[in-house]
């Protein structure tokens, strides 16, 4: 039994990086769907698309391990249960014919036995499940008890800017070999409006 609870631990911590993944995932996609115009506006497809390629293959990764734990896991929990069933019948019937036991005992073992073991399997698969929902709760939990780092020692005050200016130094431009902007620097004032007009 305590082997049992240790690979429940395992698949704890198994289910927790899971969780943990598909939430990364699931951030990517609503980044990705609000900032779409920037995404389409900034030729930023590939990069989006290479960025959630690489978070599935984590998580394709992470729930492949997950579920061949479990598999394993209830391989060995099924050979048990397999081998005990069997074992205890050869006792039985060894108990039986020494006349140890009555007909009565024999048969209320074992339909104990196979009771007990039919409970236990149903329990260890809600035991699963469980698991992977708690795996997903305590992801949730913390982001509710996330501390607020930011901490303020004095009050906030206003900014105020003196001189307030944008000013665009050195830039250059090139366009089919031709220099469109070069050098260029341009000062904009408060309450200055620029209007650039010209070919497109």
């Amino acid at each position: 039994m305590p082997l049992i609870f240790l690979t429940k631990k395992k698949q704890f911590f198994l289910a927790k990086d899971s969780t943990a993944i598909r939430q990364k995932i699931t951030g990517l996609l609503n980044d990705g769907i609000s900032n779409i115009s920037n995404v389409l506006f900034f030729t930023n497809r590939n990069f989006e698309k290479n960025l959630l390629k690489k978070a599935n293959d984590q998580y394709a990764h992470f729930e492949q391990k997950r579920i061949w734990f479990i598999y394993i896991n209830h391989l060995w929990i099924g050979l048990i249960y397999t081998i005990l069933p069997i074992v205890t019948l050869f006792l039985m019937i060894n108990l039986r014919q020494k006349n140890l036991i009555t007909v009565g005992d024999f048969v209320m073992v074992l339909a104990l036995m196979f009771h007990l073991f039919d409970n236990s399997w149903i329990l260890l698969k809600n035991i699963d499940g469980l698991i992977h929902d708690y795996g997903n709760l305590q992801e949730a939990y913390t982001i509710f008890n996330h501390q607020n780092m930011v901490i303020e020692d004095k009050p906030l005050v206003n900014l105020k800017f003196q001189n307030p200016q944008i000013i665009f130094e050195n830039i250059s431009f090139k366009y089919h070999d031709n220099f469109v902007l070069k050098d260029f620097i341009l000062k904009i004032n408060p309450t200055q409006k620029i209007g650039l007009a010209g070919l497109s």
